[in-house]
């Protein structure tokens, strides 16, 4: 039987291992709350304000931007369902996204006997509205989640989000004798997505091995005018592509590194070092003394450097990690 202690450590290990286990995922969920930002395509459903709200916030996109009960609604008494549509808050992230929630805020005037309420979303052409609830009589929250883009197996993306329309659809809770109104106060939507992380790699413009026995895979690239290689980072993989032009009238290069989509160069001081050559060479390279140096933010980026016959082009890049 172990003791206390050998228990305890034991206990303080198995932490320590979950800890760096959870510590060394490449990738977190996080999710977006959107709420309505302007009018959208469709303007059907009866509005109160209460007179309290600021004045651009008096419309039936507005009062669906809070929570204040029967002060400020949109509600509909006739026997058809109407529709409101809103734009939503615009957002600048990245990630892949798993899933879209509408939300309503919803309740009936009184003991509903007929479903009379439904969330509403659009995106392009296309308009989905959920299966109909029968509303209570105090505001409840009703959800429908979306996976996929609706009506399709196509994932979501972000542009789809900046151009996403969401609201609510209503008709009467009840109808004659007595008809009862349906209400709600709150429209919003929430994106569920996984959050990319970016990482570091050492990447080299496609060639031939500086030195094989050294067991670095370092690369130089014989020149040859206005051709492009590949950029490897990591060794293996594709991070963009590097050109060489023709010499200009001084008898210099210009080199080109244009990033494939997924990377960008990090963000390190001289994140580009180049350097010429007369004759191959043959020993191991140190980037760091490298003659040519340049400060990459954006691809395509370029640098002007002496012609020769080979160039040893090293560049610093990040690769986005969505998990």
């Amino acid at each position: 039987m172990k003791s206390k202690d050998s228990l305890k450590k034991t206990s303080i290990a198995l932490l320590l291992l979950a800890m760096v286990a959870t510590l060394a995922g490449s990738a977190s969920a996080d999710q977006v709350i959107l709420n309505p930002d302007g009018v959208g395509d469709t303007t059907a459903l009866a509005l109160v304000h209460g007179g309290i709200l600021p004045v651009e916030l008096r419309t039936n996109w507005g009062v669906n931007t809070t929570d204040d009960g029967d002060t400020s609604y949109v509600w509909n008494k006739g026997a058809a369902y109407n529709t409101d549509l809103y734009a939503l808050e615009d957002v600048s992230l990245a990630g892949t996204i798993t899933s879209v929630t509408v939300y309503i805020k919803a309740r009936a005037e009184g003991t509903a006997t007929q479903e009379s309420a439904s969330t509403a979303i659009k995106i392009g052409d296309t308009v989905a509205l959920c299966v109909p609830v029968t509303l209570g009589t105090t505001y409840t929250t009703y959800a429908t989640t979306y996976y996929t883009k609706p009506g399709t197996a196509d994932a979501w993306t972000w542009s789809d989000i900046n151009a996403l329309q969401a609201g609510v659809s209503l008709r009467r809770a009840k109808g004659a004798p007595g008809a009862l109104d349906s209400r709600c106060t709150k429209v919003w939507v929430v994106v569920d997505y996984t959050e990319c992380e970016w990482i570091g790699e050492t990447a080299w413009a496609a060639g031939d091995r500086y030195n094989e026995e050294q067991g670095n895979w370092a690369t130089y690239t014989p020149y040859d005018a206005d051709s492009t290689v590949i950029l490897y980072a990591g060794q293996t993989m594709e991070a963009g592509t590097v050109q060489f032009s023709e010499p200009d009238g001084d008898g210099d290069v210009t080199i080109t590194i244009t990033l494939n989509s997924g990377w960008r160069f990090e963000d390190v001081a001289e994140n580009v070092k180049i350097q010429d050559y007369d004759v191959a060479p043959s020993s191991h390279p140190s980037p760091g003394l490298f003659d040519h140096k340049g400060d990459a933010s954006g691809s395509p980026f370029s640098i002007v450097v002496p012609g020769n016959y080979f160039y040893g082009v090293h560049v610093d890049v990040e690769w986005e990690d969505c998990g």
